[in-house]
Order: structure tokens, then sequence, then C-alpha cells
């Protein structure tokens, strides 16, 4: 569909708002812009500085237009301006979202890419593990297994990638299933050979993980159960999802069982983080979604509420509203702040750090694994449930930092973090998790980054070497 049809087709569907809009167009202000009627991938083309104030105007009259269809039509139609002097409608602009501008014969991949791609790949090898039957066991699977399942699975055109087998050597047969929802930018990635060798490490570590013993048992316990199982593997490649690779089993009758029902996996890569909060689209999204991100931590945000939604009003989307943000995480960091000088502030403020990871890696739900690949094919498991024991009994003194910088990707204002750290463990090596606002090209969000402590903590007796 042509961006001025989507347009117009945004506009015109019931419950249809403007928000869309700003996002979309926020896109074309951060370069690697392509033209064409097919959408070509990116040639790293950029806006002249008239052409983005053009846009950031269009931005802000989405906001008061009144004529939603015309609104449209007249953004589709507007001509801008590159920096090498093309110029193009609007209509004849795209952005691909998962190739980064690169002449290499390998293009660079995003973070965001790579990171969803490594997801449906552990659970491409969960799917092989499970599939991997005929003798007394299942047999232990290696990296040719999941990549032959991989190049089995092409791309439809859909948001889906679905492979299915019945177990027909066994007495009781098991039908098994493979769905992975991701979006079609991605599915060219996970499915196009070039790009394998990017993620050899990673495959390895997966197959690794499956063949150790909870996951053997597991796959065991299915294949020679003596019931007719219906197992899927579902994999939903949502950026921020707290479950992204979930294992159902239901029996002959559609229903889930009582033991093995599900097993949920949350992929969390070595240099990744721990979870992510959306902006927000408009300023009460925006106010609503900071409630989300640190009610974990008790903080109350409400005294400040007026202040916050004046101060994103006045920022607006096009600055990603990073005056709103400011005031939040400010006031976030002075609660938190008196909480540390109380008289019990490390077991009190350590108690609120543990479930502020727990909550943004697994949801507080207790069936969820957090695993971390690491180098050389190996991984770890990793348990963000009671750090608040942990921290007591490695002497951890839970202190807190705020800070702000300044960023190319706004006009106006700074991008806030927050630190929790250890007072007894001086300087990076004492980092707990940190809270930061975080903006890249068309969009912005919260993240939560743990620290190599943290996931030190986290993995307390728990490393996994690879065999």
């Amino acid at each position: 569909m042509r961006a001025n049809e989507f347009l117009v087709e945004a506009t015109l569907s019931s419950g249809t708002t403007f928000t869309s809009w700003p996002t979309y167009l926020q896109g074309l202000l951060s370069g690697n812009i392509s033209l064409g009627t097919s959408g070509e991938k990116a040639q790293g083309l950029e806006l002249d500085l008239e052409s983005k104030n053009a846009v950031k105007s269009l931005i802000d009259g989405v906001y008061t237009a009144t004529d939603k269809g015309q609104y449209a039509l007249q953004i589709a139609n507007t001509v801008l301006t590159f920096t090498n002097g093309t110029q193009a409608k609007i209509s004849h602009i795209f952005k691909s979202p998962g190739l980064k501008g690169s002449t290499d014969a390998i293009p660079a991949l995003q973070t965001r890419t790579a990171g969803l791609v490594a997801e449906a790949l552990l659970g491409v090898a969960m799917y092989a593990k499970l599939i991997s039957r005929g003798g007394d066991l299942t047999a232990e699977i290696t990296s040719e297994d999941v990549w032959n399942i991989v190049g089995r699975i092409k791309p439809q055109g859909s948001d889906s990638l679905v492979d299915n087998v019945k177990d027909i050597d066994n007495k009781v047969s098991d039908s098994i299933s493979l769905v992975i929802t991701l979006a079609t930018d991605i599915q060219e990635v996970l499915t196009n050979p070039k790009y394998q060798s990017m993620f050899k490490e990673k495959v390895q570590s997966w197959c690794n993980y499956v063949n150790a013993d909870l996951s053997q048992k597991y796959a065991d316990t299915l294949y020679k159960n003596n019931r007719p199982d219906n197992v899927t593997i579902r994999l939903a490649g949502k950026e921020g999802g707290k479950v992204d690779v979930l294992i159902n089993v239901l029996d002959k009758e559609g229903r889930p069982t009582k033991k093995l029902a599900q097993v949920k996996l949350s992929v969390k890569l070595s240099d990744s983080l721990i979870g992510q909060q959306a902006r927000g689209k408009t300023h009460e999204e925006v106010y609503v979604n900071l409630e989300k991100l640190f009610d974990p931590l008790g903080v109350d945000l409400s005294l400040k509420k007026a202040k916050i939604l004046k101060a994103a009003l006045t920022s607006g989307i096009h600055n990603q509203f990073a005056g709103a943000m400011e005031v939040a995480y400010k006031e976030a960091a002075n609660q938190l702040s008196r909480i540390a000088k109380g008289e019990k502030n490390d077991v009190s403020l350590a108690q609120r750090v543990a479930k502020l990871t727990d909550y943004h890696a697994t949801a507080n739900d207790p069936e969820i694994q957090v695993i971390e690949q690491s180098p050389g094919g190996d991984y770890r498991l990793l348990n963000y449930k009671g750090l608040k024991q942990v921290f007591a009994k490695n002497n951890i003194d839970v202190a807190i930092d705020y800070s702000a910088g300044v960023s190319s990707k706004i006009q106006e204002g700074s991008m806030p973090r927050i630190i929790f750290y250890d007072k007894n463990t001086p300087g990076k090596a004492g980092k707990l998790v940190e809270i930061r606002y975080r903006a890249r090209g068309n969009y912005a969000n919260h993240i939560i980054e743990p620290g190599s402590l943290l996931k030190e903590l986290a993995a307390y007796n728990r490393f996994k070497k690879s065999k």
C-alpha cells in the first residue's frame, strides 16, 4: 500500500486517531530514506533543513486538523527536498525499519532486528529439540538442525512463519507446530542465508541450552508420556514483550495439560536490556507510561501530574516529549533519594530495585526463564527473583544517582537517567541497574538496563558452560 493510501485509510477507518501519523512523519527525520513506488531498501538519503522543518510543521498540524481525510492527502502530496537536491512527494518516500543504510555485502543490522531474530532462533532450537525423535530419547541437536528448519520456513507475505511435524514413528503420536510472528522485514533477515554467520554463536548457545538437563528432560517427558499432545511453540516478535518464546501443550481435546502446560522463555542477550517501556504518542499516554515505568519502585507521580502533562504539551512529540521526562525522572529520583537516606535505606531501596528488575524482566511470572547468551556458545540462566536476599548476603549497599545529558535527537531539553549502584563497589563495576530515556531516530522509549554486578548476582550459582 502506498503512503498516501495508507494515510487516507487510517483516517477513515473506525476509531482511528491521528496518533499514528506523527510516528510515521517522525521517521522521515531520521535519515536512511529511500525513494520509489515499491519501497526499495534504504539508500541513506536525508532531508534538508527546510524539509525537516516542514515535516515538523505537519506533525504539529496533526493535532489541529479538522478534516482528517483532506489532511492525509496534504501530507501525502507534500514535496520534500533531500540534501543531494532530489525532490519527492511524501507518498514516494519510504524507510526500511530492519536494515541500516549499508553498502557492505552483508548489511549492518539494527539492534532491534538482531534481537528479534535471536529470539526467533531460540524458538526454532526448542522446536528442533522437540521433533528430534526416533530413539529411546530425544537426540541432541546441532546448529545444522536449526538452520535446516529455518531453510524450510519460507516467508509467504504474511506476518507468520509456520512449520508442522506429525510424530508418526511413535506409538502415540504428537502434533508439534512452530509459529513465528514477525514483521516481514525481520522475516527477511531470519530466512536469508547471508545473515547466518552473524548468529553463529547465538545459535550454538541455544543448542547448548536445549540439550542441557532442563530442556532434555522436558523434551523426553513429552516424547514418552504415552499421550497424544498438541505442542505449539509460539514466538511473538514484539519489542519489549515479556514472553518471547511460549510452548503450549494441549491434550487431544485441546485442553491445557495439568503438567508441562507451558514453558516461557524471556530471551536476554549478553548486551541486552532487562525491559523497555514505550514513550506514548500523546501527552496523556506519556504520563500513563511513566506511571507504569516507576510503579514497581513505589514512586507516586500523581502530585506532579499537571506539571508532567504541561511539559509534554510544551515540548511536543517532535521533541520526544523530553520536558515531561525530565520532570518525572527528577521526581522519581527525589522520592527514592529520600528513601535511601532513611534508617533502613539499603533494605528498602534494595527491595524496590529487586521488584523493578523482576517486573520488567518477567512481569513477576515465576514460570519465565531469563536466558543470557554469552560469547563462545556459552549461556547462563538469570534469576531476578529473591534479589533482596542476594543483596543482603553479598553486602550490597544500594544508592541512587540522577543525571541528564544532551542528545542530537532532540532540539530542547535533555535525556534523563537514574542509576542504582552499590556503594561498596567503586566505578562501573558497582552499577546495578539504570533507567534512562533514549531517542533513536523516529522513536524514543524508556529502557531498563542491567549493570554487570546485577547480572552476576542474578546468575548466582547458575552459570552453564557449553560442552
